[in-house]
C-alpha cells in the first residue's frame, strides 16, 4: 500500500478567477488555468505482483458571496453594510489501474473526473427613499474535462524505456464559459417599474479530443537519466466566425529533461537523492479566425504562439533500490 498527497500553489496568485467577455479574443485553455490552488490525495494498492490499483481525490474550491448595504443619499452616508464570502471544497475522483503482463511491459488506465471552480458574487444595494439595485454574477472558471488515458511503457533494454499514451478528453461536456449576469433596478418611488437586464450566453461548441503522447527515457549510467517527449493536443473548439472570440488552436508539445542521482553518505551508500531539470515548449499552431460579417468589430485575425515551461525538482526516495 502506498499513499500520496500533493498541494499546488502558484507563485503569482493563490487563485485567479477571470472570465473574459466572449467578444474579446482570448485563449480558452491557457488564459488563467495555471493560477489555481489544487490539492490531491491518493492511495495505491498492489493487488498482485502483476496488478496495481489506485484511487484518490483532487479538490478545487467554489467561491460564493457578495455585499449587502444601504445608502442614504441626503445624508451622504452608508447606513449599513454586510460582506459575505464562502469558500467550499469540491472534490473529484481520480483512479488508475496498472497491469504488468511481463517484467518489461506495463499497461495502465487512468480516469480524471471533470473539475472546475464555480463562483457567484452579488450586490444588494438599497437606496433609501428611491429603490433597490440587485446584481448577481455567476460563472464557471478553471475548467478541466473528464479525461480517460490508456498508456503503456516498454523497456527496450535495461537502460532504455519507451512510453505511449492516448488521452480522451470529453470537451463536448464543457459548460458555457461566459459570465451569467443579472441586473435588477427597482426605482418604483420615481414611477419607474422594476427592470431586469441579463447578459447574452453562447454555445461553446466543444468536441471530444484524442491526444497521443510519446516519451523516451535513457539511463546511460546509474548516475544520469535523460528524457524526451512529444504530445499532440488537437483543439476542441471550432473556428470563431461569429461574434464570439473564445480562441483555441492545435498544440504541439516537445519536452526535454535530465536527472542526476546523488548518493547520500547518511543513507548507507544508497542513492536516494536526485535533481531533475525539465523544459517544455508548447507550440500553438497558427489558426485563422475568419469572420462571416464584414462589419465584425474585431475582424479577421490569426491566433498562435509559443508557451515555455521549465521545472526543477528535488526527489528523495526513502527506499532506494
Amino acid at each position: 500500500v502506498s499513499l500520496g498527497m500533493t498541494l499546488f500553489v502558484p507563485t503569482a496568485a493563490d487563485t485567479r478567477v477571470e472570465t473574459v467577455d466572449f467578444t474579446q479574443p482570448h485563449f480558452y485553455r491557457y488564459h488563467a488555468l495555471p493560477d489555481r490552488i489544487v490539492g490531491a490525495f491518493s492511495m495505491g494498492i498492489e493487488l498482485h505482483e502483476m496488478v496495481s490499483l489506485g484511487i484518490g481525490v483532487q479538490a478545487l474550491g467554489d467561491l460564493e458571496g457578495g455585499a449587502v448595504f444601504g445608502i442614504d443619499l441626503p445624508a451622504q452616508r452608508i447606513t449599513y453594510k454586510t460582506l459575505e464570502a464562502e469558500l467550499s471544497g469540491d472534490a473529484r475522483v481520480v483512479a488508475g489501474l496498472m497491469v504488468r503482463p511481463r517484467p518489461t511491459l506495463q499497461i495502465g488506465f487512468a480516469y480524471h473526473q471533470e473539475i472546475a471552480l464555480d463562483f457567484r458574487q452579488y450586490i444588494d444595494a438599497t437606496i433609501e427613499g428611491i429603490g433597490r439595485l440587485l446584481v448577481d454574477v455567476r460563472g464557471t472558471s478553471l475548467y478541466s474535462p473528464h479525461r480517460l488515458t490508456l498508456g503503456m511503457s516498454y523497456a527496450l533494454a535495461s537502460n532504455l524505456k519507451v512510453a505511449l499514451d492516448l488521452e480522451w478528453a470529453l470537451w463536448s461536456l464543457a459548460p458555457d464559459p461566459s459570465l451569467e449576469f443579472d441586473l435588477v433596478i427597482d426605482i418604483g418611488s420615481l414611477g419607474i417599474d422594476a427592470r431586469r437586464y441579463g447578459a447574452a450566453q453562447i454555445a461553446l461548441g466543444g468536441v471530444d479530443t484524442v491526444a497521443p503522447k510519446l516519451g523516451v527515457e535513457w539511463r546511460p549510467s546509474p548516475r544520469y537519466t535523460v528524457r524526451a517527449g512529444y504530445a499532440y493536443t488537437p483543439t476542441p473548439l471550432p473556428v470563431q466566425r461569429g461574434v464570439s472570440n473564445i480562441v483555441d488552436t492545435d498544440a504541439h508539445q516537445i519536452g526535454l529533461g535530465a536527472a542526476v542521482h546523488l548518493k547520500n553518505p547518511l543513507a548507507r551508500g544508497q542513492a536516494p537523492l536526485s535533481i531533475e531539470v525539465g523544459t517544455q515548449m508548447t507550440l500553438l499552431a497558427d489558426r485563422l479566425m475568419a469572420k462571416t460579417a464584414e462589419d465584425d468589430p474585431v475582424g479577421d485575425y490569426t491566433a498562435g504562439g509559443t508557451i515555455w515551461h521549465t521545472s526543477v525538482t528535488l526527489c528523495h526516495q526513502f527506499n532506494s533500490p
